[in-house]
């Protein structure tokens, strides 16, 4: 099959794709999406795209992807409806492992920040690390990448890391997307000890789910929350196919098996003649002043930002 053929085959199944982004309404579960959004985006029409947020001293610091740059940038909020561009966290290095970079999370322990991120060279997505003293400035690990895909589920991409500090087990822990690089298959865990080395789960957390209509095609990149009562929140992306994507919650107990799908899912789907009218994906989640905020990158067209949506605390 010919390059030309093959573009026009994805543009017809794009199409008939897409057919299907209206399934379900915009919101569900009392999540409203915020009305002056998106809170995030690009003039030049470039695209911003996920997220990870998190209270640092009472400021919200989001971590996203920025496209045209190849790079990973901080921003920081009072409210998470204003942000301000903090800097550049990290860019990509040609012609490595990292030729594109992108899809980071952040940890702070013992005053280190440890920031993950996606390292990809053509179809192949890796994960690397980078640590700060002060959370401006970073230095690559040296045995980067410090995690790369084995297993046969991981294909050929282990990317977009959600890793939290478990003091109560004295563990760095991440969750993880694995498959193929243009959107990834499945949700995947991992342990460490020190943040560098990891110890895989042997198979994944959470897949497709052919009786489930919004995630019978793939799952996709993830956030965690440890909730009051010590049970664990994931929200993530589902889709219906490859170019249907909405956002989902479930909920475990020890955050790695028994998820429990939430009812009012999927909580957040494209909305008709919106900035974010051909998907929605990545989210990240903050449980903050009586509120769930989270955050989410929308695509129209070609071009991703970031938009908000909030709910009364459950």
């Amino acid at each position: 099959m010919t390059d030309k053929i093959k573009r026009l085959k994805r543009k017809i199944d794009r199409t008939l794709n897409q057919r299907h982004s209206y399934d379900y309404p915009p919101t569900s579960g009392a999540f409203v999406k915020y009305k002056a959004n998106p809170v995030l985006r690009r003039e030049d029409g470039g695209s911003m795209f996920d997220p990870f947020v998190r209270e640092v001293g009472g400021e919200l610091l989001m971590c996203v992807s920025n496209r045209k740059n190849r790079s990973l940038e901080m921003y920081a909020s009072q409210d998470g409806t204003e942000w301000f561009l903090r800097g550049e966290l990290l860019k990509a290095t040609p012609d490595t492992w990292e030729d594109n970079l992108n899809r980071g999370c952040f940890v702070i322990k013992d005053g280190i920040w440890y920031l993950y991120y996606t390292g990809q060279n053509g179809d192949v997505s890796k994960i690397g690390l980078a640590t700060s003293e002060d959370g401006v400035h970073f230095v690559r690990e040296k045995s980067n990448p410090i995690m790369q895909p084995e297993l046969d589920f991981e294909n050929a991409a282990v990317m977009n890391p959600c890793v939290m500090y478990d003091s109560d087990q004295a563990l760095f822990r991440m969750w993880y997307a694995a498959g193929e690089s243009f959107e990834p298959d499945v949700l995947a865990y991992a342990e460490s000890k020190d943040g560098v080395s990891w110890t895989k789960r042997p198979r994944p957390i959470m897949t497709a789910d052919k009786d489930l209509k919004y995630q019978k095609n793939k799952v996709g990149a993830c956030d965690i929350l440890r909730l009051s009562d010590g049970s664990y929140c994931m929200a993530y992306i589902a889709y219906q196919n490859t170019d249907v994507a909405r956002i989902c919650l479930a909920y475990s107990d020890d955050g790695i098996s028994g998820w429990r799908g939430d009812e009012a899912n999927p909580i957040l789907s494209p909305e008709e003649n919106s900035w974010d009218s051909k998907a929605v994906y990545k989210p990240s989640m903050c449980i903050r002043n009586g509120k769930w905020m989270l955050w989410y990158n929308g695509r129209n067209e070609r071009q991703e930002s970031i938009g908000l949506a909030v709910k009364k605390e459950m």
